[in-house]
């Protein structure tokens, strides 16, 4: 006869699909009809972004859809022409085995342009290849049953353990278009072409209140542009735009944790003229994608063991995996180098700006910190005197080596760390090398896979008649053997915990040892 049990429902997280995976995408670009001939690249960088996650979960497939949105600095053929840029997105598809994949899961895909070739193919056509790497987790919310207690059986005797769990709340994603209109700082020429803009999210934070989160941060925006004035001259500038945005989560309160992703997704400029009828106001739209995960840890009592005084209870194990969130946070590099362009590049004579992109290559667990590997490559865009166009660009690779303290993690441990740049600044040391500071985020989640054996189903049987307690002596000296605990030697002889500890005057506090004697009464059927 199946015992009628207390169960409760719990949601967990657990990570099916963990991997890093380079992939490389090759395309032509056409220069457009409006732009001349290309003569050299100067530079080349590419975006990526996520446009569509197909799961296939019969084939075991996902198909990941996104947009490569290149930029491309150029010296024309007519030397007459001041520096050109081509700005274009093209999109691309990748498709991965993902095991284990159901539907209705939450799957994370973040991309890192490791590297972009470029090559002239004719003056009209430009060939890019770009190393891509591809992160992407998948997270299932796992459904368990857990049973707690048993109703109207008052002859069993029941053992009961705790865990903490991470309990799933709940994810949402908002889209939002912050739009605002930037001026060109007095000083400044008015733009007569913009040649690249560069968006990206700084001082991210996020508060939590009931069934919402409100994520905010700042658009660090700059620009690259062509001054209208006599000598067409290469201008960079910065403008920064606060925003904030409510993400409705219901069930969340201020004592759960959140995971925020953020992305922008899409922007574009646009120029407007200014009350004197030139062209220095930037209008800008940024889409941005605010992806939040709500969690919250719990200490749950379930049941692990039981055993009838007067019949005997048959006991159907399973199994709860989780993954239990033990560390969220971050941590900051600071690094300086020193880079030497060579002698085979003009002379730096100013800088213009430096733009740079962190690439994680590598990490290692160890007890209680974690040893990462990666590199930075930052493209110095700069002025000289030796050459005639005026513009130069040269790119570096910075080497990061560093360890980031995490108390209690362990090598058997799942972390995702991942790199933000926060903060460049650079200066001219002599006129071919360029000291470069960098200030990088290291945000960190650092889970531990939790195993735990757990009751299913009881079902209750009368004794053996080998097993009936009126079969024993009345009293039993029995002497402790290692491993030995109350539960187990009153669960052997079916009598409880309490009448042991009674007729042995003894308490919870007092611990049993090997070789200890202690009696042991017959419990009346």
């Amino acid at each position: 006869m199946s015992l009628d049990l207390v169960r409760e429902v719990v949601k967990v997280n657990k990570v099916v699909n963990d991997k890093t995976t380079q992939i490389i995408v090759e395309n032509d670009i056409i220069v457009p009809d409006t732009k001349p001939d290309v003569a050299q690249i100067l530079s080349a960088e590419a975006e990526v972004y996520t446009t569509g996650v197909e799961i296939d979960a019969k084939d075991e497939n996902t198909l990941v859809k996104g947009i490569i949105r290149y930029k491309i600095l150029y010296k024309p053929e007519d030397s007459d022409t001041s520096i050109k840029s081509i700005n274009t997105g093209i999109p691309f598809s990748h498709k991965m085995d993902t095991p284990g994949m159901v539907e209705g899961v939450r799957s994370i895909i973040k991309w890192i342009p490791e590297h972009v070739e470029c090559t002239i193919s004719n003056g009209r056509k430009i060939n890019v290849k770009s190393i891509l790497q591809l992160n992407r987790t998948v997270i299932i919310e796992d459904e368990h049953v857990l049973v707690s207690d048993l109703r109207d059986n008052e002859s069993a005797q029941i053992l009961r353990d705790s865990m903490d769990i991470t309990r799933y709340i709940g994810s949402n994603e908002s889209v939002y278009t912050v739009s605002d209109s930037l001026e060109i700082p007095a000083g400044s020429p008015p733009i007569r072409e913009i040649l690249r803009n560069d968006v990206k999210i700084v001082n991210k934070d996020f508060s939590i209140s009931e069934d919402r989160v409100t994520v905010s941060g700042e658009l660090n925006i700059t620009t690259l542009y062509l001054g209208d004035d006599n000598d067409l001259s290469v201008r960079f500038i910065e403008h920064s735009i606060p925003f904030s945005q409510t993400v409705e989560m219901r069930g969340i309160t201020e004592e759960a944790s959140c995971e925020v992703d953020y992305e922008v997704r899409d922007y574009n400029f646009e120029l407007e003229e200014d009350s004197d009828g030139e062209y220095r106001i930037l209008k800008g739209d940024i889409e941005i994608c605010a992806n939040v995960w709500a969690n919250e840890k719990i200490n749950i009592d379930y049941l692990v063991d039981a055993y009838g005084l007067r019949s005997q209870l048959n006991i159907e194990k399973g199994k709860i995996v989780f993954d239990d969130r033990i560390f969220a946070g971050n941590s900051q590099i600071i690094t300086k180098e020193i880079v030497s362009i060579g002698d085979d590049n003009p002379e730096i004579d100013e800088i213009l700006n430096v733009y740079s992109i962190p690439v994680l290559s590598d990490y290692r667990i160890l007890e209680d910190k974690m040893e990462l590997e990666g590199f930075v490559t930052s493209n110095i865009n700069y002025f000289s005197n030796d050459n005639a166009q005026g513009l130069s660009c040269y790119r570096a690779t910075i080497p990061i080596n560093h360890i980031v303290e995490i108390k209690g993690i362990k090598p058997n441990m799942n972390c995702k760390p991942e790199l933000f740049i926060e903060y460049i600044n650079y200066s001219l040391i002599s006129s071919k090398d360029v000291e470069i500071k960098l200030v990088l985020n290291v945000d960190c989640k650092v889970y531990n896979t939790v195993e735990r054996d757990i009751i299913e189903k009881i079902t209750e049987e009368p004794l053996d008649e080998n097993a009936r307690s009126d079969r024993r002596p009345s009293i039993v000296m029995y002497f402790v053997q290692p491993e030995d605990t109350y539960w187990e030697i009153a669960k052997r002889y079916r009598t409880t915990i309490n009448e042991i500890q009674r007729v042995n005057g003894l308490s919870d506090e007092d611990a049993i040892e090997p070789g200890m004697q202690i009696l042991i009464t017959r419990k009346a059927q």
